[in-house]
């Protein structure tokens, strides 16, 4: 469907934002870039911490006038700290507050129909803003809870066309 977003575009749109933010350089000869390790939904065995990961908590649609909409995903990105962190608690804090910026904006991938001079689909970016955030740290885990609205139209199918009528005047 043309112009469609799911909640897997809105999780990969947040794993590029917190890939981008959370990067750092570090200190070798020559620097390496570090990026965290995100995971979606599932917890797997054998994680690498620290390590983010993207939930969709719940999803929920209101009608508007005739064919729009407005779609809200609640999201849950939970953060777990290296188990040798010696002040988990103000890691954990500092991340919150960070991604109350890093998460404000993100740019979900759109499909609009476009296609390039080779008949491939041109990959749109929307971008949508985030609300209702709050973080809670509870066990010595981050729980930021973020909510995006999209907003969409329903197309509706127009059906078969009518014939013409020949009208037999006797």
């Amino acid at each position: 469907m043309v112009g469609e977003i799911k909640g897997e575009s809105i999780k990969s749109a947040i794993a590029l934002k917190l890939r981008s933010g959370f990067a750092y350089t570090n200190s070798d000869t020559p620097p390496i870039t570090i990026y965290p390790n995100i995971y979606k939904e599932k917890i797997v065995q054998g994680m690498k911490k620290p390590a983010f990961f993207i939930w969709v908590m719940d999803v929920r649609q209101e009608k508007l006038m005739r064919n729009n909409y407005e779609r809200f995903y609640q999201m849950n990105i939970r953060y777990h700290p290296e188990e040798n962190d010696t002040t988990t608690y103000e890691t954990l804090a500092d991340i919150g507050n960070k991604l109350f910026e890093v998460l404000l904006t993100i740019d979900v991938p759109i499909d609009l129909g476009r296609k390039d001079s080779e008949g491939k689909p041109i990959e749109d970016k929307k971008p949508v803003r985030g609300s209702q955030m709050d973080f809670t740290i509870q066990d010595d885990i981050l729980q930021f809870f973020v909510t995006y609205k999209i907003d969409a139209k329903q197309y509706q199918d127009k059906g078969p066309e009518m014939e013409t009528l020949e009208i037999i005047n006797n």
